[in-house]
């Protein structure tokens, strides 16, 4: 409901005023507390107002009773009990049938803009209009003014008004202008909160996550001493010897301990950690002088994969010899070998026959602020895709191109989609920042679809990562849906996360033990 309120405070503050002989509408933008603005003595906050430019995206309005017939025409050709049952439409129709009042708005605001000497690239049917100005001609054109503002917690930049003016004709044809209307999404990760607490006068380890993967447990967990106390710049005073693992069969009830020596412990200092181990560290929020311990325990060839197990785990000390307390992680694990593309291929057996596919049938991944590495798919391909044919086909946007940003959803979600669609090409759309507009993703990627709309665009889509819901408020949902029965319509197909517990910069704040769909 906070979102949902916080997003209505910009309908809220709408005033009238009369500037030049026109009327105009004042709209305030809605703070963000994640967004704190930046003092102008800050050295770093220095723009030349006629050289900086600016990316808008404006988002034209629907007529609401135009909306009501596309949600019929929604609702029937997706019902296959209905006559209009997969009778699809292309996008220039979908406008001239059912949202002719967009196209004839949205020509009024590109033609006021252009008024204004802007830059505006706009879609066939006139749904987006994309303006690049530098800041100075945008403060004149909306009668306002840009202010920096930080992230608090990864210390990125934007610039964004307090309020701006619009014409009330225009301000009446518009739903929502990127840039302007909405602070930037950002995507961090937070800091997990371990999984098994520290308890006081308890020397048990802190287990962080207990996985599995090519046959082998992997543990991750902070080293706490025999006194009671986080071990802290040392190994427990040279007093840690190994890992005490206890694994009892959820079925059968059998036990099975295995002890894991101090090499294979791999108990490491934070400051003085392998990559690896720091990127731990720093995600998992453990102090420079912490100790975490990751390693993978090789001994269990003979448990079979696929059976769920309790683990327990205790410290080894020694001088003399004694066990810590035991920590117990909360949930069954399974031994799980590699997930290859031949694993798939034979568990739900795919046809892999290439005369089998139909010639038009193409797909997509849709990636948010993520990097994309070609040279991974083609050694994933050739190490993997030897009795798969894995196509990748177009690769749209220039933001995957940026190697600071997350790689392993991209890359994970574009390998296996190859391959369970063998022989099929998978196109890569990089919907951020195609008109330098990242802080919205959504409407990016509705941005790209409308300009590839003619030529051969993908029928099925796999969006696995964006923007949560709830931080979006129920307006700017709705004009998201709006969009997504655009796609329906036109017979396109949508994969997204569903029953998680969201992205990672939410899933601690707001879903814990709770399930949710995206």
């Amino acid at each position: 409901m906070n979102s949902i309120l916080t997003f209505l405070h910009i309908i809220t503050f709408i005033s009238s005023h009369i500037v030049y002989g026109e009327k105009t509408t004042v709209i305030s933008v809605p703070n963000n507390n994640n967004w704190l603005l930046v003092t102008t003595n800050d050295n770093n906050v220095k723009h030349d107002r006629k050289l900086t430019l600016i990316n808008l995206i404006f988002v034209i309005k629907n007529d609401e009773q135009q909306e009501k017939l596309l949600k019929q025409k929604f609702d029937n050709v997706s019902d296959p009990s209905c006559d209009d049952y997969a009778n699809y439409l292309n996008y220039n129709e979908i406008h001239e049938q059912y949202l002719p009042a967009t196209t004839a708005y949205g020509r009024h605001v590109e033609q006021w803009l252009r008024s204004g000497k802007l830059q505006v690239k706009s879609t066939r049917n006139k749904e987006f209009l994309i303006v690049k100005s530098t800041v100075d001609v945008i403060e004149r054109i909306f009668q306002t003014k840009l202010y920096d503002y930080e992230h608090k917690i990864t210390g990125q930049r934007t610039l964004r008004p307090v309020q701006y003016q619009l014409p009330t004709y225009i301000h009446h044809r518009v739903s929502h202008i990127v840039g302007f209307d909405k602070y930037p999404y950002v995507k961090y990760k937070s800091h997990n909160s371990q999984i098994t607490e520290k308890k006081s006068n308890s020397s048990a380890p802190i287990l962080y996550r207990i996985g599995s993967g090519f046959s082998l447990f992997t543990f991750i967990m902070q080293l706490v001493c025999y006194d009671d106390q986080y071990a802290t710049n040392s190994l427990c005073n040279n007093r840690f010897n190994g890992f005490n693992i206890i694994l009892q069969s959820s079925t059968t009830k059998q036990l099975i301990q295995y002890n894991v020596s101090v090499i294979d412990s791999n108990c490491m200092i934070c400051k003085n950690a392998t990559p690896v181990i720091a990127l731990y560290c720093g995600g998992f929020g453990l102090a420079d002088n912490d100790v975490l311990c990751r390693f993978n325990l090789k001994e269990p060839k003979t448990i079979p994969n696929y059976k769920a197990y309790t683990i327990r785990v205790r410290t080894i000390f020694k001088s003399p010899n004694s066990y810590s307390q035991t920590a117990q992680y909360p949930s069954a694990v399974e031994k799980v070998t590699m997930i290859t593309p031949d694993v798939l291929v034979s568990l739900y057996n795919v046809d892999n026959n290439v005369n089998n596919t139909d010639k038009r049938s193409r797909q997509a991944i849709v990636g948010f602020q993520e990097y994309y590495d070609k040279k991974a798919f083609k050694s994933f391909s050739n190490t993997y895709g030897k009795n798969v044919s894995l196509v990748l086909g177009n690769v749209y946007g220039d933001h995957y191109k940026d190697k600071t940003a997350d790689e392993t959803e991209t890359s994970l979600d574009l390998q296996y989609m190859a391959s369970m669609g063998s022989h099929i090409p998978t196109d890569y759309i990089s919907s951020t920042s195609i008109f330098n507009a990242a802080d919205e993703d959504f409407i990016g990627f509705f941005v790209q679809l409308a300009f590839i709309e003619q030529s051969k665009q993908p029928l099925v889509y796999s969006i696995s990562y964006g923007e949560p819901d709830t931080d979006l408020g129920l307006v700017y949902t709705t004009l998201l849906n709006i969009h997504f029965m655009k796609m329906a319509i036109t017979g396109k197909t949508v994969f997204v996360s569903s029953g998680d517990t969201g992205t990672s910069s939410t899933a601690d704040r707001l879903y814990a033990n709770k399930t949710y769909m995206l």
